[in-house]
């Protein structure tokens, strides 16, 4: 629900895992595991590959 949260106050941003880890406080591990199960739920787009790798809400 964090994870989601970062997304929906800006729906347009795409944000890298570090950003992500700053903003909810959560541990690599699990916002990995989130990214994950947010992106095959279809309500996140990966875009890019490794350290360049951004995630964006589909709407």
């Amino acid at each position: 629900m964090k994870v989601l949260a970062c997304f929906r106050s800006t729906p347009e941003q795409r944000l890298q895992l570090a950003d992500l880890i700053a903003q909810t406080g959560l541990a690599r591990r699990t916002a990995q595991n989130a990214l994950v199960s947010l992106t095959r739920a279809g309500l996140l787009q990966r875009l890019g590959a490794g350290p360049a790798t951004r995630y964006q809400l589909i709407f």
